[in-house]
């Protein structure tokens, strides 16, 4: 998985889609999960802005979305008014990449600089992102990832929940789970074309999911919660995504 990938657009879509796979302690997806949506409203960086990044679409970035990056390395701790922290990212990152892996990288993007903070740390983005450092093992194409990213963001923002919420809830913690993030999970299930008017939509599961899950176990899942029902649409969203959590669906 690509540095840009690694950094925001997992921890985002973490809340959704299976963070076992992750080699993140749960204290480590909470903080990058604040800082993507902190930076993503402190530097006015768009959603689609943001996604593009993610994705590698380096091509036409505006300054918003440089400083988002920016922003989310330095609040991270990987760099300091400019500068690379080495020893944080080995601290960091070396247990999950290799530290001689993670050497060799290093070597070949940390000096990099542009003529501002927020360019140093685009051109440090895309060093890392080019060099493909595969830092994470989630069976899911990049696409999907940046997608999963954006419409958590958007969902959040939607539902009037806190990122505290939205991981409390993505790891299995549903005694907490108030209406908004039931509708979190609406809202989430419904973007990401799961959902329609509460109802599953089991072509869109397979297609999606079939791949990493394994199909025969997919579709055992799907006959066990795919016809939840819960009094309004959040509910049976919420529904839903506890039953395949508790199922370890993986997929949610």
């Amino acid at each position: 998985m690509k540095f840009a990938v690694a950094f925001v657009a997992l921890i985002v879509c973490g809340i959704a889609y299976g963070q076992q796979h992750l080699n993140l302690t749960e204290e480590q997806k909470l903080k990058a999960l604040k800082y993507s949506a902190e930076c993503l409203e402190t530097e006015k960086s768009t959603t689609d802005a943001a996604k593009a990044l993610i994705k590698g679409q380096f091509e036409g970035l505006d300054k918003n979305a440089k400083c988002f990056g920016n922003c989310f390395l330095e609040k991270a701790g990987f760099l300091v008014d400019g500068v690379v922290q080495p020893a944080v990212l080995s601290e960091k990152l070396g247990p999950n990449v290799g530290q001689d892996k993670l050497d060799v990288i290093m070597s070949k993007c940390n000096s990099l600089k542009g003529s501002d903070n927020c360019e140093t740390a685009f051109v440090l983005y895309q060093c890392y992102y080019r060099e493909h450092a595969a830092f994470f093992p989630l069976k899911i194409p990049d696409d999907q990832k940046a997608r999963a990213a954006g419409i958590a963001s958007d969902c959040i923002a939607q539902e009037k929940i806190t990122t505290e919420q939205a991981v409390e809830f993505s790891k299995g913690e549903f005694s907490k789970a108030n209406k908004n993030v039931k509708c979190y999970a609406n809202c989430f299930l419904t973007k990401a074309g799961v959902l329609v008017d509460g109802v599953l939509q089991t072509s869109v599961v397979m297609e999606k999911m079939a791949p990493s899950v394994g199909e025969a176990k997919l579709k055992a899942i799907m006959e066990k919660c795919g016809k939840v029902k819960g009094s309004d649409q959040c509910e049976t969203a919420f529904m839903m995504f506890e039953c395949y959590h508790k199922e370890h669906a993986d997929i949610a």
